[in-house]
């Protein structure tokens, strides 16, 4: 088990999600994206 302060398993998730963040709040004509013939 690997001892980490208190809130450094968030560091990855932090760092994905800014990284993405122009993307999840733009309001500009939604680009849509085909995952397949199986997607939901």
């Amino acid at each position: 088990l690997l001892r980490q302060p208190r809130w450094g398993h968030l560091k990855n998730l932090h760092e994905a999600l800014r990284l993405c963040e122009p993307a999840l709040v733009s309001v500009d004509v939604p680009d849509y994206v085909l995952l397949g013939i199986k997607q939901e």
